[in-house]
């Protein structure tokens, strides 16, 4: 059972923090700089086991992909979508969005590719994405069992049409996506089942900066038209915005003031569902050169009326944030789910009272939070709003049952215990 001990800040987080960037986003930049016509350049790259896997199976594919002075950059010589490489073994480098992604990538090419990790590898549940990409006319076989690696792709291109993804997870479809424009016909994705709590704004936000253009409808099917191709640019992948909104959510209950270093110009529309939620909550955001600073008004922070329809990943945050306004809060846009209802036993655990009704949340604040031990119930958003949550604490707070890969959470704390406040 893993856990932490998040110990109080004991006073006003006040500073800026450079966080890097979305590790999703980064991968979906890199599978679009390989395909790209030109050369791309990435900063702020989270090169983390996901992002090595990645790089080191672009360059076993014959992408020049090399890193410059600093560890968060990226270029990237595109090969206007083609995988020159008629045949590779690549290693998935123990990360499963990693193995997603290059087995996609690797449907675009002409010959014979195989993605292991030396023993035969299970529980990766890989079947959604290859069955999805068999629809659109891959040939992808497994050497030992369903859903596990190694597995073989004979590729010979994308044909196209479609297909239903079926248990999604944020980077099966960012793998799917990614490679969908270089299909031969039209794509057309459909989620089952339907408003899965994917980071679905972040891959489009990537794609479209890359030139590429996915319709959307309510979260639950995309259209990718034929012919479509990535164009070559320079891009600074922008912070998780779960992490962003956390780091601003201590300042916010520590009564000081964040500032995330992010150019607003190139901010995620997630980011700027942050923003405008903590506005509508009495917030004061500032947008300057390289970053935008949240404070909090003279009169702290009020209930109010929040959104997260089309950015269900902010739900966790947001809904930990009401806890230090000083009225009640109502939250649209949230399935009642098992996400849902761990997010509301913990709210009911600090003293809040809760009901989820029509798909709205609402959440009425205690007088005093009554601080306690918290469960994250395996869920990564819960997991670091809960320990962001857990900084405006009266004492140390143990938060149990995290998520596998807390390093979003690591990362933050390092900075902000950092502020000189």
């Amino acid at each position: 059972m893993a856990s932490l001990t998040v110990r109080p800040l004991g006073r006003s987080a006040r500073g800026r923090v450079a966080l890097r960037g979305s590790p999703l986003a980064g991968g979906v930049a890199m599978t679009a700089a390989a395909l790209a016509d030109g050369v791309s350049t990435l900063d702020g790259l989270r090169i983390d086991a996901t992002g090595r896997a990645i790089v080191e199976g672009l360059q076993a594919l014959d992408v020049d992909a090399t890193s410059g002075e600093r560890a968060d950059h990226l270029r990237i010589d595109g090969r206007a979508g083609h995988v020159v490489r008629q045949e590779a073994d690549l290693d998935w480098g123990g990360s499963p969005a990693a193995a997603r992604a290059l087995i996609a990538l690797c449907t675009l090419g002409y010959g014979e590719y195989r993605i292991h990790g030396g023993d035969p590898t299970a529980g990766l549940a890989l079947g959604p994405v290859v069955d999805a990409l068999r629809d659109l006319g891959a040939q992808i076989g497994y050497e030992s069992g369903e859903g596990e690696l190694p597995v073989t792709v004979r590729a010979r291109g994308l044909r196209g049409g479609r297909t239903c993804l079926r248990e999604p997870t944020a980077d099966a479809l960012a793998a799917l996506l990614a490679v969908a424009p270089y299909a031969a016909q039209d794509v057309f994705v459909e989620l089952a089942p339907p408003c899965a709590p994917l980071r679905v704004s972040t891959i489009l936000d990537v794609m479209h900066r890359f030139g590429v253009a996915v319709l959307d409808r309510d979260l639950e099917r995309f259209v990718i038209a034929a012919p479509q191709r990535y164009r070559g640019t320079d891009l600074v992948v922008v912070p998780d915005a779960c992490q962003a909104a956390a780091a601003w959510m201590v300042g916010l209950a520590t009564g000081g003031g964040i500032e995330i270093d992010v150019d607003p110009d190139a901010a995620s529309t997630a980011i700027e569902r942050a923003c405008a939620c903590f506005e509508r909550m009495g917030a004061t955001v500032r947008r300057g050169a390289g970053g935008i600073a949240m404070t909090a008004g003279d009169e702290g922070l009020r209930g109010a009326a929040l959104d997260v329809r089309r950015h269900p990943e902010l739900l966790c945050t947001m809904a930990m944030t009401t806890l230090f306004a000083s009225g009640p809060s109502r939250i649209a846009g949230v399935v009642d789910d098992a996400g849902a209802r761990a997010i509301m036993a913990e709210l009911v655990k600090l003293g809040a009272a809760v009901e989820l009704t029509d798909d709205a949340l609402s959440i009425d604040p205690p007088d005093t939070i009554g601080w306690s031990d918290l469960d994250a119930h395996f869920d990564a958003d819960l997991s670091l709003a809960l320990a962001a949550a857990a900084m405006a604490a009266d004492r140390p707070i143990a938060v149990t049952d995290l998520a596998h890969d807390e390093s979003r959470w690591t990362e933050l704390a390092g900075q902000l215990t950092s502020l000189d406040g």
